[in-house]
């Protein structure tokens, strides 16, 4: 990902760094994050919701996965061989973040988690039966299919990006300076 100017350039390379020539999506409407299923490339947009690509596209029109309307400023986002995850942010006074997921090939989305308890998740990770998110001051999961949820780190600083390895999970805390598990 390049800046360039005021636009944001997302660019594909199969070796050595991306170049302008390679422009997948050009957009200055600010794309977030970005997971791959192998054949499209997903990210988030505060303005647009969630957009697609496929990988081997040149300059192609991104396709709409959820609209603006549903994804409200979305911001965190996983992927399995089936479903798309997000966080919405909503509207901090208002309290209405949540946590969705829709099928890959489309359909109604459904809420895991809504009325977000404060700030929305930052990033997400999944493993086979629960989706892992971080928050500013945490670290919680939820299962995949909805229902509890569970802190599993509480007194964060500021977690960040996360990951799952087999049965270890991993967040950045970047106010430390750290990588905690």
């Amino acid at each position: 990902v390049r800046r360039v100017a005021s636009v944001v350039v997302v660019a594909a390379c199969h070796s050595g760094p991306p170049t302008p020539d390679g422009a997948i999506v050009a957009s200055n409407v600010g794309p977030q994050q970005m997971v791959t299923d192998g054949t499209y490339l997903y990210w988030t947009d505060f303005r647009s919701g969630i957009l697609k690509t496929p990988l081997d596209a040149r300059d192609a029109q991104p396709m709409s996965v959820v609209s603006s309307t549903i994804a409200m400023q979305p911001q965190a986002l996983a992927i399995d061989a089936t479903s798309i995850y997000w966080s919405n942010a909503g509207d901090q006074f208002a309290n209405n973040g949540s946590i969705m997921k829709v099928d890959l090939a489309g359909g109604t989305p459904t809420t895991l988690l809504g009325n977000t308890f404060g700030p929305p998740p930052n990033w997400m990770a999944i493993d086979a039966t629960h989706l892992y998110f971080t928050t500013e001051s945490g670290v919680w999961s939820i299962p995949k299919s909805g229902g509890l949820l569970r802190e599993l780190a509480s007194n964060e600083t500021e977690a960040e990006e996360i990951v799952v390895a087999g049965s270890h999970l991993y967040w950045t805390d970047i106010a430390l300076h750290a990588i905690r598990s």
